[in-house]
């Protein structure tokens, strides 16, 4: 391992003789050490538990290695051209490597449809005409009072596939309309506002079918009456309908334009360092752009996406979970892997998109999967979790229990029920309120309790008073025994670790089994494709049995990387048991990082101390940390760098956040925890100490979080850079997170913890955010740096603190760690000459507020940091994995042994933007399932990269993250800034935030108390 690693600000020639290894496809150069063997399949760097002997050569030869990859590539820097849109254009397609042909899960679509009409559409629910409810949502039957007979109320906005049945029976004329929806198939509904038609009077069609319904017709209101239908999610009653045509759209047209080439123009790019004399505004900058609407492409792309999936959106067994994901009760996992108090199904299905690349418009399909709520009698589904076999008596004492009341609530959070006595929906607030009988409260001006108001109110004997009443989202009771659970629920978000782990570990498909998943969906959930509404609008098939579209692929080389032996800091304090410390020393020592020092003072033992639990050791997170810290610098007389938890075994949700919450936030101190299962310390491999593999990763990762380094491109950076021809280089990544930090359990337990969740929450309900800026501040790109900071963005995925985030890392840029930042401004010869930015969590629909508002941040940053005469040049790259490609190898020959594509494989043709400057990288080998290739979007590239430099550049920082032996399919830039944007998140700082007429609003930030180095997150 490297150990804290300073290198020049400027790569000197000569490189100290120590060894290098081979990642990837590239011959040896001549003359290199190593004792020959057997040749390497190409492109099988990055994966592997370590390298073979024949692959180590001496350090001397890496120049020559670099210039036998980068042979025959462009070596001067691509002019830049930007695109009118302002995003970087294309410079032109890569030939790094060797070419090969992968499959993609794009299927080429023609696309024939003219003018579509764009209706406006809402539709409300007549309440008091529900059957059976005389009083208002969440108040009379929760048992609040209120809900006085004949009082005045709003009707309900109806929306999903209520709104899809109203519409079907009114469009159609007659009820029974097919379940794909469309009467003769010349409309489709995004199910809220936007329904669309080939038709430009459906309006006249409605309103005469609202008449002979007994309707108002004409130019009046439409009104229906629909009778109730439960399994298709209609309540029933009066309806009234807002039909209004509001545009008209060409999409053959709109997607035509889309694929012309524009006339890229050239980018003024920034003025060289000496000739920047008196240079006082930055070169380069985009205009300020005003709110982002809708392009016509994207509008085009709706519809068709509409179109696709209009059978399967409003099929009675489908479940949509995401934009574009439609899960099937048919398709329900019989083995019920994710398991919970409450029913838990897990679902497959599939995700699509219609795209438009570079090959014309292509529909993507992927396999999908999803965790949905149980529906059925809520009563039915505890009595079979705590007490099967057993009367209602024996349930009423078991939820009596406290764990498993506090399990109960946790699974309550946020699920929709409905109770047999009322067509009304209530969500439940995850809080468990005394029994029927016992739960008084004032109606009518008299204290009654929940058991006699549903007698008297209802003509309702509750059977069994005794069980505790569940608390909707307005504070209502609830009698367990009248609520069912509502179908169609999604609950991926309230999966515990245990339960994510569990669906990770099924979800997860083979690229075998994910190919023969996407075509079954093509066939049969998405048969739409060929059908019906689909040849209204004009879509099909280019061809009549639709096939995966192949695309020519690059195998990129791996990179040459070098390994050291350098002091590595010594930890202060160590976790208790001995056999774990010797494990632990063994790894470190093989790694080439220091031994562990003899005598370790033992502070914190594997578990809290007898009677002490898991909440309250969180709680007191803080105080066990600092005392540990202080013995060991009672011991070493010096300060300590790290303290090694060994976790319980059992319980303590919130603790692994309390001690990073008290390590990092309050003490600024590194804590690695430690798993006792997988150290040995607990269960069945108690006996035989930690495994050598869990043991290598500890020491990783406490390398780590010491600041040390694992590998990094070996030679100079002019080797593995030749683009830049030496100049300095920093690799930025940026993040942010949002929501609450992970729940603690601690309802009803700690106040400390209650009040930290409470806080927590209050955030989140006042829309703070957390972002990280991370940045490299050595010449190899391998020291990491990190600020934090909390803001207000209105949802918009903005880092509003860039521009002070960015100035504090220049600040930073080739000053030790431990030391302090230098002061502004700083000379410009001390500053990079290049940054490079790696944005993670961008959609394509944020692109050009990040250009107009982020880019011109980093720019401001740059005057701040070094004076007006300091403007670097600047390459800002998107990077998405949520997308909806995927890779697969068409040939053994370039297969992985886990079926995905080769590390390496890089693509910028056939499903990449026809004009952008994009592509498609698969960096990683893949563990389990089907690999994701991350997306790259340059935004903005001053620097001229050729399509060949950026790719391979980007591969080989993939290779030097410290805490893993495998390439990521991430920069570690972006991995960091994920990580610390999710720590920030854990820290709980106490964050003032936005409220009323003088609070914060969008725009605030605050800059937060940093980490030492990026490290700490890993």
């Amino acid at each position: 391992m490297l150990g804290k690693v300073q290198l020049p600000r400027r790569a000197q020639p000569g490189a100290c003789r120590v060894h290098a290894r081979y990642s990837g496809e590239a011959s040896k150069p001549r003359g290199a050490g190593g004792r020959g063997g057997r040749s390497q399949q190409p492109g099988r760097g990055g994966g592997g538990r370590g390298p073979s002997p024949e692959l180590f050569t001496q350090l001397q030869y890496a120049g020559q290695f670099w210039s036998r990859l980068f042979s025959g590539l462009p070596s001067e820097p691509a002019p830049p051209r930007q695109l009118p849109n302002g995003r970087a254009a294309r410079p032109a397609h890569s030939t790094a490597g060797k070419t090969i042909e992968v499959l993609t899960n794009h299927v080429p679509l023609n696309v024939g449809v003219r003018v579509v009409h764009q209706y406006d559409v809402r539709i409300s629910r007549v309440r008091d005409a529900v059957p059976g409810s005389t009083a208002s949502s969440g108040q009379q039957g929760s048992g609040q009072g209120g809900g006085k007979p004949g009082r005045a109320r709003r009707d309900a906005r109806v929306s999903g596939q209520e709104a899809h049945a109203v519409l079907s029976t009114l469009l159609a004329g007659a009820a029974g309309a097919s379940p794909a929806g469309a009467a003769g198939g010349e409309w489709v509904f995004d199910g809220s506002q936007a329904l669309y038609s080939v038709e430009g009077d459906l309006r006249r069609r409605a309103a005469a079918a609202a008449a002979s319904a007994g309707g108002v017709g004409g130019d009046g209101e439409l009104q229906l009456q629909l009778a109730a239908a439960p399994a298709a999610g209609v309540v029933g009653g009066t309806y009234k309908v807002e039909l209004k045509l509001v545009a008209a759209l060409d999409v053959a047209q709109c997607l035509k334009e889309a694929t012309q080439p524009p006339a890229p123009q050239l980018r003024t790019s920034p003025p060289d360092e000496e000739q920047s004399e008196g240079f006082l505004e930055p070169a380069g900058l985009p205009p300020p752009l005003a709110a982002p609407s809708p392009s016509p492409r994207a509008a085009a792309l709706a519809v068709l996406d509409l179109v696709t999936r209009a059978e399967v959106a409003w099929d009675s067994d489908s479940v949509r979970t995401g934009a574009g994901s439609f899960m099937s009760y048919r398709l329900e996992d019989p083995l019920a892997p994710v398991k919970g108090l409450l029913q838990l199904k897990l679902l497959r299905g599939f995700r699509s998109a219609v795209a438009q690349v570079a090959a014309g418009t292509t529909l993507t399909i992927d396999a999908a999967s999803a965790v949905v709520a149980g529906d059925g009698p809520l009563l039915g589904q505890l009595q079979a979790a705590l007490a099967e076999g057993r009367n209602v008596s024996a349930l009423a004492a078991e939820l009596g229990n406290t764990k498993n009341s506090r399990r109960l609530e946790e699974a309550l959070v946020g699920l929709e029920v409905q109770p047999s006595y009322s067509a009304n929906r209530y969500k439940l607030s995850g809080k468990l309120g005394k029994s029927a009988r016992s739960y008084m409260f004032e109606s009518d001006g008299r204290k009654i309790s929940v058991e006699t108001y549903f007698k008297e109110r209802y003509g309702i004997t509750l059977r069994h008073p005794d069980l505790p009443c569940v608390l909707d989202k307005k504070g209502g009771a609830l009698p367990i025994e009248l609520l069912s659970v509502v179908k169609y629920q999604k609950r991926m978000s309230r999966l515990d670790s245990r339960q994510k782990a569990a669906y990770i570990r099924t979800a997860a498909l083979k690229p075998a089994d994910r190919m023969r998943a996407m075509r079954e969906a093509l066939a049969r959930q998405l048969g739409s494709v060929g059908g019906r509404v689909a040849r209204t609008f004009g879509l099909a098939p280019l061809s009549t049995r639709p096939e995966f579209l192949k695309v020519p692929a690059q195998l990129l080389p791996g990179p040459l990387l070098q390994v050291a032996r350098q002091q590595a800091v010594e930890p202060g304090n160590k976790a208790p048991l001995q056999r774990l410390l010797t494990a632990l020393d063994k790894a470190l020592s093989a790694s080439s990082a220091s031994p562990l020092p003899r005598d370790i003072p033992i502070i914190w033992a594997s578990a809290p101390k007898p009677g002490l639990s898991p909440d309250k050791a969180a709680a007191d997170a803080e105080f066990w940390l600092k005392r540990a810290a202080a013995k060991a610098e009672e011991a070493y007389k010096q300060p300590s760098q790290m303290v090694i938890v060994v976790l319980p075994d059992k319980g303590g949700v919130g603790l692994y956040d309390a001690i990073k919450a008290a390590g990092d936030g309050k003490l600024g101190l590194a804590t690695q925890v430690v798993n006792p299962a997988k150290a040995g310390l607990a269960g069945p491999g108690a006996s035989s100490g930690p495994s050598p593999s869990y043991a290598a990763q500890l020491a990783l990762s406490v390398n780590a979080k010491l600041g040390g380094a694992t590998t990094r491109p070996a030679g100079r950076p002019q080797d593995w850079l030749p683009l830049l021809r030496g100049q300095r280089l920093m690799v930025l990544g940026a993040d942010i997170s949002r929501g609450a930090a992970a729940a603690l359990s601690g309802r009803g337990g700690d106040q400390q913890l209650a009040a930290a969740e409470a806080e927590s929450e209050a955030q989140v309900s006042a829309g703070v955010e957390y972002a990280a800026v991370v940045a490299s501040v050595d010449s190899h790109a391998v020291d990491y740096r990190v600020q934090l900071s909390a803001q207000v963005a209105g949802n918009r995925d903005i880092v509003v603190s860039m521009r002070e985030s960015v100035r504090r890392l220049l600040l930073q840029y080739g000053v030790p760690q431990g030391k302090e930042a230098a002061a502004a401004p700083r000379p410009v010869s001390e500053l990079p000459e290049v940054l490079l930015m790696y944005r993670d969590g961008l959609s394509e629909s944020q692109f050009d507020a990040a250009l107009a508002e982020e880019f011109t941040a980093i720019v401001q940053a740059c005057t701040d940091a070094g004076g007006p005469s300091y403007r670097p040049r600047i390459s800002f790259v998107v990077v998405q994995k949520s997308h909806n490609t995927r890779f697969f190898p068409t040939s053994n020959e370039f297969t992985h042994k886990s079926g995905n594509v080769l590390p390496g494989t890089a693509v910028d043709r056939g499903v990449t933007d026809p004009h952008a400057f994009d592509f498609f990288l698969n960096s990683h080998a893949g563990i389990q399932g089907t690999n994701r290739a991350p997306r790259y979007t340059a935004l903005v590239d001053e620097v001229g990269f050729t399509a060949e430099a950026l790719q391979l550049l980007t591969h080989t920082l993939c290779h030097t993250y410290p805490a893993c032996t495998r390439a990521l399919s991430l920069p570690p830039a972006v991995r960091y800034a994920d990580r610390a944007a999710d720590r920030a998140r854990a820290l709980r700082h106490t964050v003032a935030r936005p409220s009323g007429k003088q609070g914060r609003g969008v725009g605030w930030y605050d800059m937060l108390p940093s980490l030492a180095h990026a490290g700490h997150v890993v």
